[in-house]
């Protein structure tokens, strides 16, 4: 009978573990999620280099090629021509195209650059 009573006492112990776990709410710190950054095809619009470094210069490519291989060439420009950076569908952020930077994005300059 005391082997039992011993038994009963521990399926309700391990009953009443299983239910409280099932309805009690765990929550786990993530932290913050950050999004994917979002990289566009912008292409520049002046025909001197006088602008390159202004983000207001580069209009967003519509609709955006698929890959780099699809980007149009500049024609053998020294110019920047298009750049593949972060931005909106406005413009491209500012420390994108900063003199120091715009040579990571760029994407189509004349071979002797």
């Amino acid at each position: 009978m005391k082997k039992i009573r011993f038994l009963l006492l521990a399926f309700l112990v391990i009953i009443s573990g299983v239910i409280f776990t099932a309805f009690s709410t765990h929550k786990k710190n993530h932290g913050v999620k950050k999004h994917p950054t979002t990289l566009f095809y912008y292409k520049y619009n002046l025909t001197t280099a006088s602008g390159e470094n202004t983000p207001s210069n580069y209009t967003f490519i519509s609709p955006q090629p698929p890959d780099d291989e699809h980007v149009e060439d500049c024609g053998g420009s020294q110019l920047p021509c298009v750049i593949h950076a972060q931005g909106t569908m406005m413009a491209p952020n500012a420390s994108e195209i900063t003199s120091g930077n715009l040579p990571n994005v760029t994407l189509t300059q004349k071979d002797s650059q």
